[in-house]
């Protein structure tokens, strides 16, 4: 197998990973946003208070945000998608927990990123190929660490 075959291969790896993550992060939203348009019964007695009828949904410009609240827990879930003519993401999160697709125009960077008490976040540069995970603690002093989880393409 030739270098350049290597290389196509590791690019159509990439590529699908990529695509993997995203088709992933959309069918979240997808099952958020029809959770909450439409009534289901109670999963268990516990959740009998939540109606997943409550809500809001805002459309502002070009940033569509549902809220779902959750008084059982005390939070509330939402989604929210945005774009614009410097960057497009994807949003959705549970109280402290969530997850994030965003690209920025003019960056050749795709950011997937999942918060909790860490946030990570996987960097894809998508001319050199590229990955890097990116964790930053959110409690205390700031620390962030950066691992480069595959290297830049070169010829």
């Amino acid at each position: 197998m030739t270098e350049e075959q290597r290389i196509q291969r590791l690019e159509i790896r990439v590529l699908v990973l990529t695509v993997i993550a995203c088709l992933t992060l959309a069918s979240c939203v997808v099952m958020i946003v029809m959770s909450a348009t439409t009534h289901a019964p109670p999963i268990s007695k516990r959740l009998e208070a939540v109606d997943l009828r409550v809500g809001s949904t805002t459309l502002d410009g070009q940033t569509l945000h549902t809220k779902i609240p959750n008084a059982e827990a005390g939070q509330e879930s939402e989604v929210m998608t945005s774009a614009d003519d410097n960057a497009a993401f994807m949003v959705v999160g549970v109280g402290p927990v969530g997850a994030m697709a965003s690209v920025d125009r003019g960056k050749p960077v795709v950011k997937l990123s999942a918060t909790g008490a860490v946030r990570s976040i996987v960097e894809i540069d998508t001319d050199t190929g590229a990955w890097t995970l990116v964790r930053t603690k959110k409690s205390g002093p700031t620390h962030e660490q950066r691992t480069e989880l595959i290297g830049p393409m070169t010829r």
